[in-house]
This record gives structure tokens, C-alpha cells and sequence, in this order.
């Protein structure tokens, strides 16, 4: 358990001031991805699966484990397992497949598949899907924002975005382009301006959120805070030689530090933050600006890749690490 107790008095004090609700989740250990809607929440950390009933939180089954079985899963390094939570069903992406699982976690069908889909996530629409992957052309290497069929055969390219790769060197907080889906729309974001490309499902584009905006500077305190990272995280830590070496810093933070959809909204949380709060915009499902908002968002070192928090019904849900009572807890915020 990470020893966060100033961290956790200030989340304290937000939860007497603005309502928020925290619940208790003794089962699960080392979180990755949460995912929720109005009957399930469901988080993810390793190859385990845990259920839970929204209503009262209560764990419904967990289950999972490294394999190539009908309810096992292999995973990349640093890529945890995906969850997508459709009506009547919800879909793991795991490495080289799609698990289908009815809404009581029954085992349903699997899909194998040989795209490269990275780090990124995968979003059914409708019978087909939406992804990023990798291309290479002329030593240049690019990530791709594709439609693909039931059968993961690449029927469209949306969107392209070239990555800064120099031999073994990368850039901290290249990101590249964002993905997530809602309601009949495909959202892709810039590489480091705010700029929001709109699709409906059959890949046209509807619209193009462009907004000027002053992007933070990138400083030496986070580069010592990025490297004070790597140095502490376990799955960075053996590597801390390789990163100091091949490493390169930017001028600025980029525009977007992460994309949700939910609600006929899109929310666009950047890097900004201010009195323990952090910037968020909101826009409708059509990209015409709605508010900006200051979210009591549990602090996470810039460097960290995953975000643990989802959104659903105008709510945050967001998970915390409690290193006092020694187990995790789950905070809902309205954020309307």
C-alpha cells in the first residue's frame, strides 16, 4: 500500500464538504481499469474480474486467471484487461481477444484476433468495433484510429497520428490520439492541442472541437517528479537505467490528459489543477461547449498512464488507496 495520509485527510475533508460517498472494497488488490453503468461496477486488476452489484456494492464473483482458457486471459505488460459493459452482456479485451460474458459473468464466446491494438482500448459499435493500432511506413511509426468488422478486418481509417520514436527513445506524455465511444459517436483526440474529431459509427466525421488553449510548461520539478516515479513504481523501477537513457522531456504538457464519454457528454480532464481540484470541460455528445468545472479528482503522478475513475449517470467514480485501513475504496462524486 502506497503511504498517501496527507493525501487521504485532504479526501477526507472534500468528502464533509461536498457529499461525496466512499465505499469500502476489501476484495480487490492492485486495481487497473473500472468500469460501471446502472446495475454493475466492474474493476479489473491483473487477470482477475471483480463483480459488484451498484446498488449496494456488494461483490457478486470474481474470477480470472493467466491462461488461454475459455475465463483466462494473457495480458501485455503495463496493458491491463479492458472492460466494455453493453446491455445484455460486457466484453473483456485481453491479449489476442475478445471474451464475451453474460451480465452474471457467465462465459459466453470468444473472438481471437491479431490487431495490434496496443496500449489503447476497444469499443464495440453495434457488430462492429472501433480501436487504435500501430503502422509503420517509410521507418516512420504511426497510431491509427480504425473501424474494424465483427471479424476485426480493418473496414476504415479515421484518424493518424505520427509518434516520435528515435532508436530506443521515447517521449514522456506522447499520447498520441485518445479513443472512447457513446451513443452512435466516436470520439479521437489530438496529440497535443485541444482538438476533438467527431464520427458517427460508419466513420464520417460530424465535427471537429478546436479550442484555443494555454498548455501548461513542462518544468525541472516534473522532471524530478516523473523520475521519483518511475524510481517507486513497481512496474517501472527495474527498468529506471533504460528510461534515464532513452527518455526525452517536453516544453509543455499537451492540451488533454484523458477523454471520457458517458451521458450524450463528453468530459476532458487536462493537466490543470488547482486547490486539490482538477480542470475538467464539458462538452455535448455534438462537441458545443457546456462548462468548465473543477472535479475533487484523487491525485495521480502525471507519468501514471491508467486514470481509476469512470463516469456514468453525470457521477465520478473514482478508486482511492486507503494505506491507513490497508484496502481500497471507491468515491462518487456528482459532477452534473
Amino acid at each position: 500500500m502506497k503511504k498517501v495520509g496527507v493525501i487521504f485527510l485532504i479526501l477526507l475533508l472534500a468528502v464533509v464538504v461536498s457529499g461525496e460517498k466512499a465505499i469500502s472494497l476489501p476484495d480487490i488488490g492492485n486495481p487497473k481499469i473500472i468500469a460501471v453503468d446502472h446495475e454493475l461496477l466492474i474493476i479489473t486488476g491483473g487477470t482477475n474480474i471483480y463483480m459488484y452489484a451498484i446498488k449496494d456494492f456488494r461483490l457478486l464473483k470474481k474470477f480470472g486467471k493467466r491462461g488461454e482458457g475459455p475465463r483466462e486471459f494473457l495480458i501485455y505488460p503495463n496493458m491491463p484487461l479492458r472492460i466494455k459493459l453493453l446491455p445484455d452482456k460486457f466484453l473483456v479485451n485481453s491479449m489476442g481477444k475478445i471474451s464475451y460474458f453474460t451480465r452474471k459473468g457467465e462465459y459466453i464466446k470468444e473472438i481471437k484476433h491479431t490487431v495490434s491494438f496496443g496500449a489503447a482500448d476497444l469499443f464495440p459499435i453495434g457488430e462492429q468495433f472501433a480501436a487504435m493500432s500501430f503502422v509503420r511506413v517509410d521507418k516512420k511509426m504511426f497510431i491509427t484510429g480504425n473501424i474494424y468488422d465483427s471479424e476485426f478486418k480493418k473496414i476504415k481509417e479515421i484518424s493518424r497520428a505520427e509518434l516520435l520514436v528515435r532508436g530506443q527513445k521515447f517521449k514522456i506524455l506522447e499520447k498520441a490520439i485518445l479513443m472512447q465511444t457513446d451513443k452512435n459517436r466516436i470520439y479521437v483526440t489530438g496529440a497535443e492541442d485541444f482538438i476533438i474529431d467527431i464520427f458517427d459509427y460508419s466513420g464520417e466525421k460530424i465535427h471537429t472541437v478546436n479550442r484555443q488553449y494555454k498548455k501548461l510548461k513542462f518544468t525541472e520539478a516534473h522532471k524530478e517528479e516523473a523520475m521519483n516515479f518511475y524510481k517507486t513504481n513497481p512496474e517501472t523501477k527495474s527498468y529506471l537505467d533504460l528510461i534515464k537513457s532513452n527518455i526525452l522531456w517536453p516544453d509543455h504538457f499537451p492540451a488533454i490528459r484523458y477523454l471520457a464519454a458517458a451521458d450524450r457528454r463528453i468530459y476532458v480532464q487536462t493537466y490543470l489543477v488547482k486547490d486539490g481540484k482538477t480542470e475538467f470541460f464539458l462538452f455535448d455528445h455534438n462537441g458545443k461547449f457546456l462548462s468548465r468545472k473543477w472535479v475533487p479528482l484523487i491525485a495521480v503522478n502525471f507519468a501514471e498512464t491508467l486514470q481509476l475513475y469512470t463516469i456514468h449517470d453525470h457521477k465520478l467514480y473514482q478508486l482511492f488507496d486507503n494505506a491507513d485501513l490497508e484496502e481500497w475504496e471507491l468515491f462518487i462524486t456528482d459532477i452534473k
